[in-house]
């Protein structure tokens, strides 16, 4: 095959111009980077001084800003910290009751398990003593030693599933 050949097959091998044109992703990623360039050669140009006014950032956690960021709210707009302040407040209410929603929404639910496992065993075993009396007294026992052995066992895994919840949550607890 002549040089000339292998060189057309490559070309034809080869996505063409177009088509990389046309790639949407690759033209964003190729945008992201120029604009990335571009704000780095202006932040080369600035002052010290203006940079760091660019890139300071006040950063702060839990529902309200900082006393000077409230001041400076209540000088913009008179009462707006008592808004601030008013709005933190609610919303604490607000998650304080959800949580208390929720504890006794467990609650019951565990509540209703309780009843209707022991209702549940109960029926088993009256079945297993009637089969026992009545029918057949290896069926109702075997009956009886099932639904005992199926109790303890949903018992046991509960609250060995407890037992790992709670020693889970007491790990991801903050230390002080």
């Amino acid at each position: 095959m002549s040089e000339e050949s292998k060189s057309q097959n490559k070309k034809d091998n080869s996505p063409s111009s177009s088509s990389q044109k046309d790639d949407p992703i690759r033209n964003a990623h190729a945008q992201e980077e120029a604009d990335t360039d571009q704000v780095l050669r202006d932040i080369e140009k600035m002052t010290p001084a203006k940079r760091k006014a660019v890139f300071s950032a006040i950063q702060y956690s839990g529902p309200l800003p900082p006393a000077e960021q409230l001041q400076a709210y209540e000088e913009i707009l008179p009462g707006a910290a008592d808004r601030i302040i008013k709005m933190a407040e609610d919303q604490a209410l607000h998650r304080r009751t959800q949580e208390e929603k929720m504890v006794n929404s467990s609650c019951g639910d565990s509540r209703l398990g309780l009843w209707l496992g022991f209702t549940i065993g109960l029926c088993a075993l009256v079945l297993s003593g009637t089969i026992a009396i009545f029918a057949d007294t290896t069926l109702g026992s075997l009956l009886g030693f099932v639904s005992i052995t199926s109790l303890v066992g949903v018992f046991v895994y509960g609250s060995r599933q407890k037992r790992q919840a709670s020693e889970e949550g007491k790990d991801k607890s903050p230390r002080k």
